[in-house]
């Protein structure tokens, strides 16, 4: 009876098999037929127990629940002691839907989240398990329907109980205002301009939600509903007093690579037709955009791929996401070719292009990729694809510690350029190619766009009118003390401009929308504390002890000042030709003639 059934159903089974076996025994010393027929339905009710104890038992166990969920009404500090006794958790076999069960576990769920959880475990393999996601989806609703003020939507997200296996209309639902409690809580991070432009976002995705609740009529959608509502009149009011502030608005964007069609990104019109003048050229020479750190070379990657012609497509792969921690061959084409699918389906939906697997590339990763390319150039037609592969110096890191092979990969990209003539690449960089060990030998004939400063007509741009009707207006001396301090570089310019708007918004009215080289001097320090990222790069990375040395003796002779080389020397004796010629390179000094060297950014020599 075991094998059939179960352990219980073999005890039953056993009992009422051996009862049927005695009187079968009676039946052949004499008895009536009618012993044998009662003997044999025991035997069957021993091993179909499983089918009609369950209904048998169900009153009694409904029964018993009721008293549990009453006695936890009456002593909730027992919620958790009750929940154990439940019949859930001692008759495992129960096939019938325990209803209250779900109700009995939210309520424990609010005093004692792990005891519930541990509870729901138990259930979620069991024939209980319905319980499981109707206590997720119950105790989800409360939460959300807790949420009265914007603080609290913003923080509920932490709280949810979200999962893959939520399905269907209320899967979608508690997804959708999961995600808005994210986007909730990154607006109130940032300043008054970007929040509100966050905000504005959240209540389009409320109302899109609300605009097809007509067609959906259970009653955990109508729920949803009111709780939409709520959010929405909660989010609109939060805004509509932000907006009613007589507040400056800040656009200005620090430490990260401004996207596209970003009102304070400067397109670089002389930059950019080089770039486009060079990829149309039939030879398809690669290019590389070269500039230092935080001068807008992604952000111009960003927002390139609007300007190109009709007949390019453009695919931007950042080196220094999951390409940079490869491993192994099979682990670099792998990633290269997820970010190209990625960045194909971002920007060109109708473009479908052939999957690449790890088990593809498994047997030769780059014979499979070079396959795969061939698949592409089918996929794409008459189209000409760049890649634009930013930050590819982390691809040099990889050479250097041995994760990669340099032939292997360079040889890829080496055999693309003259043999496939759809491809173009666009690297970018704050390296030349000649700087790294034998990268000049795979990529000939180089053509480079250089990045650098914003021009004077940019930067104003920038400072004065760097979104519509920006209400902040510069003196003549505070625009040209900007312009010094930054040397136009554009990381520090939205920084600089980024902490004068802070400082003029806590001005009183009637000064607060002009701008003085006073505003313009207190920001300054501002920028050395809270654009410490930029100040670290150069520091740390762009060079060594020796180079730090020279940087900060020359920082202390003051602004503008220019040290000569003898001064230098005396100074910092040894190979200083090559230190000065590094520092040069990076474009950190510059030469004044024939009289000595001095800082190119005046807010760079003050962080030395």
């Amino acid at each position: 009876a075991q094998r059939f059934a179960s352990i219980r159903a073999g005890v039953i089974a056993g009992i009422l098999g051996s009862g049927g076996l005695y009187l079968g025994v009676m039946l052949m010393a004499g008895g009536s037929i009618y012993w044998v027929l009662w003997g044999l339905l025991f035997f069957v009710l021993g091993f179909s127990q499983k089918y009609w104890l369950p209904i048998l038992s169900y009153p009694i166990e409904s029964a018993w629940n009721l008293w549990l969920y009453r006695a936890q009404k009456r002593h909730p500090e027992r919620s958790v002691e009750l929940l154990s006794q439940h019949s859930a958790f001692w008759n495992e076999h129960q096939r019938l839907p325990l209803r209250g069960l779900e109700s009995l576990l939210v309520t424990v769920h609010k005093d004692n989240q792990s005891a519930a959880q541990e509870a729901m475990m138990q259930l979620s393999n069991g024939l209980q398990s319905w319980a499981v996601q109707a206590t997720q989806i119950e105790a989800n609703m409360q939460r959300l329907e807790a949420c009265d003020t914007i603080e609290n939507i913003a923080e509920v997200h932490e709280e949810l109980i979200v999962s893959e296996q939520l399905k269907g209309d209320v899967g979608t639902w508690l997804h959708g205002f999961f995600q808005s409690s994210q986007e909730v809580n990154t607006a109130l991070k940032q300043n008054s301009y970007q929040q509100a432009a966050a905000l504005k976002v959240v209540i389009k995705a409320l109302k899109t939600r609300l605009e097809f609740l007509s067609s959906k009529k259970s009653a955990e959608v109508q729920r949803f509903g009111e709780i939409a509502k709520t959010w929405l009149r909660l989010v609109e009011k939060y805004l509509d007093d932000m907006l009613k502030i007589q507040e400056i608005p800040n656009p200005y964007i620090v430490g990260i690579p401004l996207k596209e069609g970003q009102d304070v990104f400067i397109p670089r019109p002389q930059v950019n037709k080089r770039i486009e003048r060079l990829l149309v050229d039939r030879s398809a020479p690669p290019l590389l955009l070269y500039g230092q750190r935080r001068t807008g070379k992604t952000s111009l990657l960003n927002n390139l791929v609007k300007r190109l012609p009709d007949n390019f497509i453009m695919l931007f792969v950042d080196f220094q996401g999951p390409l940079s921690s490869a491993q192994d061959h099979l682990s670099f084409f792998y990633n290269l070719g997820r970010a190209m699918i990625k960045a194909a389906k971002k920007h060109y939906p109708n473009l479908t292009f052939p999957p690449l697997t790890e088990d593809t590339l498994r047997s030769d990763p780059a014979t499979r990729f070079d396959e795969w390319l061939d698949e592409i150039e089918e996929a794409i037609g008459d189209k000409i694809l760049l890649l634009a592969l930013d930050e590819f110096i982390t691809l040099d890191h990889a050479f250097h510690k041995g994760r990669l092979e340099r032939a292997t990969i360079l040889g890829i990209f080496r055999n693309i350029i003259p043999h496939r003539s759809k491809f173009r690449f666009l690297f970018s960089g704050s390296h030349t190619f000649e700087e790294l060990e034998h990268w000049p030998n795979y990529m000939i004939n180089v053509q480079i766009a250089h990045l650098n400063y914003l021009s004077e007509e940019e930067a104003r741009q920038l400072i004065e009118q760097p979104i519509k009707h920006f209400p902040l207006r510069y003196t003549t001396e505070a625009l040209e003390r900007v312009m010094t301090l930054t040397r136009c570089q554009p990381a520090l310019l939205q920084s600089l401009c980024g902490d004068i708007v802070q400082i003029k918004d806590a001005q009183a009215v009637y000064k607060r929308l002009t701008v003085e080289v006073e505003d313009v001097e207190a920001a300054a320090p501002l920028v050395l504390e809270h654009g410490s990222l930029l100040f670290v790069e150069i520091l740390e990375e762009e060079n060594d002890q020796h180079g730090q040395a020279i940087l900060r003796f020359m920082a202390s002779h003051g602004e503008g000042a220019v040290v000569s080389l003898d001064a230098l020397a005396a100074q910092l004796p040894g190979d200083l030709e090559s230190r000065l010629a590094l520092l040069l390179r990076r474009e950190l000094i510059e030469p004044v003639g024939d009289e000595g060297y001095r800082f190119q950014v005046e807010l760079v020599r003050r962080w030395f």
